[in-house]
């Protein structure tokens, strides 16, 4: 069996997951960077990372550490990601500018967010509600409400599900699930959680 995302696996379940490969004579493989997310924890308490777990010394022996970057080769871009990760803002800054990253005034009643045709960082959920609501109106497609659907027991911490979503032709949306399609009798992805 081979886990990804291992960050978010906490040291419990992964006790659970090995013990049950053992008796089913399976090996165990788990992929993930333990710079992303942490595993989910009730009320916020500190988590129960993978190699707090009391089986993760049979496991350190064969951690391979992949070092090379390659999604960026920009070292300045790579030293500035590596510092925001950490939360040290203003050390990211100064690399940041370097390696060509521009910083345009954030959303005011003089600047206009939309003529900037790239990613908007903003420290408010505010601030990006507002961004959104003026980019969604400029858009000029036909919009269409698609009614809400439940199932199961929706949790309190979810907050409130809307029992609509309205989109226009033309507007971005992220996928939140794997999507199929059938061709000639085969299954296909189509798109995938994430786009």
């Amino acid at each position: 069996i081979i886990i990804d995302e291992a960050s978010m696996l906490s040291s419990e379940m992964f006790d659970i997951i090995l013990t049950a490969c053992e008796s089913e004579d399976m090996g165990l493989i788990v992929v993930g960077d333990f710079l992303q997310l942490p595993p989910i924890t009730k009320d916020f308490k500190r988590p129960s990372w993978l190699f707090y777990s009391k089986h993760w010394s049979r496991f350190a022996g064969h951690v391979t550490r992949l070092k090379t970057q390659y999604r960026h080769t920009n070292e300045d871009f790579v030293r500035g990601l590596n510092h925001l990760r950490a939360g040290r803002g203003g050390d990211a800054l100064p690399h940041l500018q370097k390696a060509g990253v521009t910083f345009p005034p954030v959303p005011s009643v003089g600047h206009d967010p939309d003529t900037f045709d790239g990613v908007v960082l903003v420290s408010t959920n505010a601030a990006k509600d507002t961004i959104d609501r003026r980019r969604y109106a400029g858009i000029s497609g036909k919009e269409v409400t698609y009614n809400t659907e439940r199932w199961g027991q929706q949790k309190k911490e979810w907050g409130e599900i809307d029992d609509a979503v309205s989109l226009k032709v033309g507007c971005r949306v992220m996928i939140l699930r794997n999507l199929y399609e059938e061709k000639n009798g085969k299954t296909t992805l189509s798109q995938a959680n994430g786009e």
